[in-house]
């Protein structure tokens, strides 16, 4: 098998770039929170997620460019990630991925991750939303990577939310089913009811007309 054509392949080449990319940060780059945010990612990826919270914490809602921010946010998301803190991740991919659409960037991975875990948390509309979202954004901005990573789990996540639109019609046509059987049952019930009181009406004032005679009251008869 073609190892590097491959879907691992790509993903390896990636993270050995990105691991080269790290080191030069942290061998070039000045004190401060880009060299941090290197330094954090670094501990994630060597299985110290807990000492990334350490380093990027102290930057939240502090005066950083949208940018930096953006980056931080994503590597907080990625420390919770390896922690298992699922309730974390979701909330600092969701403010990475507000982040990258104030900055107007298309080409991003928070959103499609985000929509990663939405769907294995069992929120196929949120996941179908917010890959839509993703896979329009990367055909946009030509971005091939993006674009790759997205066709991976939008045949799944496609599938899946059309599966479910599926059975939410299905169970919609059987109530309205059930409905109308129900309704067509109580005009029935009322037609019913309607004829039997009429009936009834109808004895009643012939019962009281044949009666009427018998009741009469007797006058007494005046007498010698």
């Amino acid at each position: 098998a073609d190892f590097a054509g491959s879907g691992c392949g790509r993903r390896y080449e990636k993270e050995l770039e990105t691991n080269l990319y790290r080191d030069s940060i942290l061998l070039f780059t000045a004190p401060g929170i880009d060299r941090d945010i290197a330094f954090a990612e670094k501990h994630i990826y060597e299985g110290r997620p807990e000492e990334a919270f350490d380093i990027l914490q102290k930057y939240e809602d502090k005066n950083q460019s949208i940018k930096q921010e953006a980056y931080a946010y994503y590597t907080l998301s990625e420390a919770y990630e390896a922690t298992g803190n699922i309730d974390m991740q979701v909330y600092y991919l969701a403010k990475t991925a507000l982040l990258d659409m104030q900055m107007a960037v298309r080409e991003y991975a928070s959103l499609q991750k985000l929509a990663r875990v939405m769907y294995s948390r069992g929120d196929l509309e949120r996941a179908y939303r917010y890959l839509n979202c993703s896979m329009e954004d990367a055909v946009a901005c030509n971005a091939r990577l993006r674009f790759l990573e997205v066709t991976e789990y939008y045949p799944i996540i496609d599938k899946a939310y059309k599966t479910k639109e599926a059975e939410e019609r299905a169970v919609t046509r059987k109530m309205l089913i059930i409905v109308s059987v129900l309704a067509v049952l109580l005009i029935a019930l009322t037609a019913y009811l309607y004829y039997w009181m009429k009936k009834l009406t109808v004895m009643r004032r012939r019962l009281v007309a044949q009666c009427d005679p018998l009741v009469l009251p007797r006058l007494p008869h005046q007498g010698a």
